[in-house]
């Protein structure tokens, strides 16, 4: 009965038997797949393991072998930036340095530069003769030509005109070969790319055109003084003057001192400008001599020279007789001027001579100043060069307003012409 009933229930249930899930298909599959990647997996998994156990130690060592070569090339490199950082500073130092020294050197120079304009300037240019007092020239020859009388004013006769016109010789100046110019120093080293080296190159060549001009300056300098005392020497030679008069010999013997090392420089400009100041102090005393040689005009230019040195005709007495000076035409009252220093002998009415003036210059030589219409030194007065001893007149035996002068040497008279153009040739070219 149970079975049947069992039986039964399987009849009236028959719903139990289709809800239970049937097998998928493809279940069985999936499960060969997930098998076969599960144990891939676990095969690769064990070979990583076993390549790690085996080859762990390679690997080690390669991974640090690569990262030492790593910081062995971080190192270079490092080495190398420290290397070109130094080499950049030391440059920068060498740069600083050289700058610094062309700094250096470019001060030393302008000092040395401004030094030298300041020798330069204080050496004066070479003077034929000292200017006259009162600011006229009374160097050199005696025009031909007079001045026109005065208005109104009644003519007086002129004695016979053997005018004389001479002029500077044409050897009155040499020529004397150019001296070199001294080299400039060495061109500093700098960079005309930077803005600072480039001035100071600038700067650089403006101090050699300076020193050029500097060296050219003085061998004009010394050329001239060199030309000057030549020619000075050659014309006292000619008037039978010598080269030292006594007075200046004495004073020579006159010196002393303590004796001190000469050490010559090696600098050409200064050798050369130490000759220059040489050469000044020969003209110096070369020019104390000739302040005493009467070699200047005794009135202003423009006067007529209207009788000459040596036998003329007499205005008097119409016969030859012997002139022993010369005549210069002028106005009465016209500046007469002493011709050289030296000591007034005579000062007063001489005869013939009317108001005369005597002057003795030393060395034998003395000049005379006649025909005065006034006389404004007394005797014994020491006279200089250009001052004024008297006033053109025609006192004495004179035909006309003139100045009778003469020159005389051992107290003889000769031609006052050859003084006169000694004059022109001491003149500064």
């Amino acid at each position: 009965m149970a079975h049947s009933q069992f039986g039964r229930r399987d009849l009236h249930y028959p719903h139990y038997q289709l809800d239970r899930p049937a097998p998928r298909a493809g279940t069985g599959k999936r499960w060969k797949i997930g098998a076969v990647v599960t144990a891939l997996l676990v095969s690769l998994w064990s070979g990583a393991v076993a390549f790690y156990f085996i080859y762990r130690d390679d690997a080690l060592m390669f991974l640090t072998r690569r990262q030492t070569e790593m910081v062995q090339s971080y190192d270079a490199q490092l080495t190398a930036l420290e290397t070109e950082i130094e080499r950049l500073k030391s440059k920068k130092l060498v740069d600083q340095e050289r700058v610094d020294r062309a700094i250096l050197d470019l001060g030393r120079r302008q000092a040395l530069l401004e030094r030298r304009q300041k020798e330069l300037s204080n050496i004066p240019p070479p003077k034929g003769s000292a200017p006259p007092a009162g600011g006229e020239d009374f160097t050199g020859s005696v025009a031909p030509s007079g001045p026109a009388p005065a208005p109104g004013a009644a003519p007086k006769p002129s004695p016979i005109s053997d005018t004389i016109i001479f002029t500077p010789p044409a050897g009155r100046s040499a020529e004397l070969e150019s001296r070199p110019v001294a080299a400039s120093t060495t061109p500093l080293a700098l960079n005309a790319a930077d803005p600072t080296e480039a001035r100071m190159a600038e700067l650089s060549r403006g101090l050699d055109r300076l020193q050029n001009h500097q060296a050219e300056s003085l061998n004009r300098l010394e050329e001239a003084y060199e030309e000057t005392e030549a020619r000075t020497r050659t014309v006292l030679a000619d008037l039978g003057v010598g080269a030292s008069p006594p007075s200046l010999a004495k004073r020579m013997l006159a010196i002393g001192g303590p004796l001190l090392p000469f050490v010559s420089s090696n600098d050409p400009f200064e050798r050369e400008i130490a000759q220059v100041r040489s050469n000044v102090d020969t003209m110096s005393e070369l020019g104390q001599l000739i302040d005493r040689v009467p070699v200047r005009r005794p009135v202003p230019p423009g006067a007529e020279m209207t009788s000459g040195f040596g036998p003329r005709l007499d205005p008097f007495v119409k016969q030859y007789a012997f002139h022993s000076g010369v005549d210069l035409k002028g106005e009465p009252g016209d500046v007469v001027r002493a011709t050289a220093a030296g000591r007034v002998t005579i000062a007063g009415y001489q005869g013939g001579y009317g108001l005369l003036v005597e002057i003795d210059h030393g060395n034998g030589l003395a000049t005379r100043y006649g025909h005065l219409s006034a006389i404004e030194v007394s005797e014994g007065q020491i006279v200089t060069n250009g001052e004024t001893v008297g006033r053109i007149g025609t006192t004495g035996r004179s035909t006309g307003p003139h100045l009778h002068y003469e020159v005389r040497v051992a107290n003889e008279p000769v031609d006052p012409q050859r003084y006169l153009r000694a004059g022109v040739r001491l003149s500064t070219p």
